[in-house]
């Protein structure tokens, strides 16, 4: 089957491309951390080695979503998979009762001391984008004025960085210190701080290819700042990284794709072959269910349970999604097993007195599952499709780096922050479009017609 698959990608240019676009999408899901994050993947610190990225990935109060434990487990687990790739059974079934056990017992202390390190890697990121905006201050001043409309002083204090929020905080430590009479309070300050410029300047360190920003943690920036920025150094309205939550927003599609298909697939099946294979009394009350249950409004039976549960969680919706996206794989799985119920081999399997129910699950529902499989792309697409729609009308996971969520922030200030608008929504349509082509080509490949 596989290949097969591989000779209809190399007949259609197209086909290729979406699949390879599919595949750094997942790839992208997987190791998103190591793309985007606040912590550098290494350090070198008073002549001693560090990874503290590594250290955190599965520690909960740096990753505070299941989904993103869940990924940095599996980004683990990829040697042992790559290792084990001919018995992949093994690696699968240790993954699962890892993140099992760590579901029920999270780590609940955080890894040893990594303060000093942590406040110089923190002081040298801020200094470093604090110098890189500079070039822009008067650009961004006169933007300031217009909208002010006074006169303004220009000065680097006036930028949106996270090192002038540091300033800030600092400016009033030092009052209140002052306002107490804590001498030896400031004069430790007052070493830390120089600590702090003399160790940044030698400080050997990697930070994530893509982006010095976790979604979850401030990068500073303003909507006028934006107007001077290319798009992958935007900042939402929360002041978070939008590429980091581009990049994160992966692991939401897969999860809602996969998670609504599968628990679709799971009620549809057994259902759907049941009855194809009984037919009669069975498969008529079967159809009449089906019947009604698709001539409900779908999308909009979503947003009224949506509405009513008033839960926005993507378990929530992978749930809905899928009582409501059923129907198609028990239709289609229904008609293979009413054609593969007269095929020979169920035949003699009755023959030699197998049970009902061995015949169903080990003989006919495999079978059917060989041309169900180019039904999935299209499956996943439309789940993908449905959590979009519904995080983009506001009634998503607002916590989430949903492509939903991250197209209703433009849409709410659009168009003042168009920017952020176009970036989610044309990396939802690539997706959306390689989900479409490689269900064409999966469907081309098992069509045994073509055979």
């Amino acid at each position: 089957m596989i290949h097969k698959i591989y000779l209809e990608l190399k007949k259609s240019p197209v086909s290729l491309v979406a699949a390879l676009f599919l595949c750094l999408f997942v790839i992208m899901a997987i190791f998103a951390p190591l793309l985007a994050s606040n912590q550098p993947l290494f350090v070198w610190f008073e002549g001693s080695p560090y990874c503290p990225l590594f250290r955190y990935l599965l520690y909960p109060g740096f990753y505070t979503k299941s989904i993103d434990r869940f990924f940095n487990l599996l980004l683990l687990f990829v040697p042992l998979f790559l290792i084990f790739w001919k018995r992949p059974l093994i690696p699968f079934c240790l993954f699962l009762t890892t993140f099992v056990y760590l579901s029920f017992f999270p780590i609940k202390s955080p890894p040893e001391s990594y303060d000093k390190l942590e406040n110089l890697i923190e002081y040298t990121l801020e200094k470093r984008q604090q110098e890189k905006l500079l070039p822009l201050l008067p650009l961004y001043h006169t933007l300031l004025e217009e909208r002010e409309g006074k006169n303004i002083e220009m000065s680097p204090d006036i930028l949106p960085t996270l090192w002038n929020i540091r300033k800030r905080e600092l400016k009033e430590e030092r009052s209140r210190l002052e306002r107490t009479g804590d001498e030896e309070e400031q004069q430790r300050l007052k070493e830390r701080e120089k600590w702090l410029e003399s160790r940044s300047k030698n400080l050997f360190y990697i930070m994530p290819l893509i982006r010095p920003f976790h979604y979850e943690v401030d990068a500073g920036g303003n909507q006028l700042l934006n107007m001077l920025l290319p798009w992958y150094e935007l900042t939402r309205l929360n002041r978070k990284d939008l590429t980091a939550a581009l990049i994160f927003g992966t692991r939401i599609s897969l999860v809602v794709g996969i998670g609504a298909v599968s628990l679709a697939a799971f009620i549809g099946l057994p259902f759907g072959a049941a009855a194809g294979y009984f037919g009669g009394r069975i498969d008529l009350i079967f159809s009449r269910v089906i019947e009604v249950w698709e001539g409900m409004p779908v999308f909009f039976m979503l947003l009224m349970i949506v509405a009513i549960t008033e839960s926005k969680t993507i378990g929530w919706l992978i749930l809905i999604i899928a009582l409501f996206g059923w129907t198609s794989f028990a239709r289609y799985v229904r008609s293979e097993a009413y054609r593969i119920r007269t095929l020979p081999f169920i035949l003699a399997a009755k023959t030699y007195g197998a049970s009902e129910s061995r015949i169903l699950f080990r003989y006919l529902l495999p079978n059917a599952l060989v041309s169900f499989f180019a039904l999935l792309p299209f499956a996943i697409l439309g789940a993908i499709t449905a959590e979009s729609g519904i995080s983009f009308l506001g009634l998503g996971d607002e916590g989430s780096p949903s492509l939903g969520v991250l197209m209703d922030e433009g849409r709410n200030h659009f168009p003042a922050e168009s920017n952020l608008l176009w970036p989610p929504a044309l990396f939802l349509t690539l997706a959306l479009i390689s989900f479409a082509l490689l269900g064409d080509t999966l469907k081309n490949a098992l069509d045994p017609k073509r055979s």
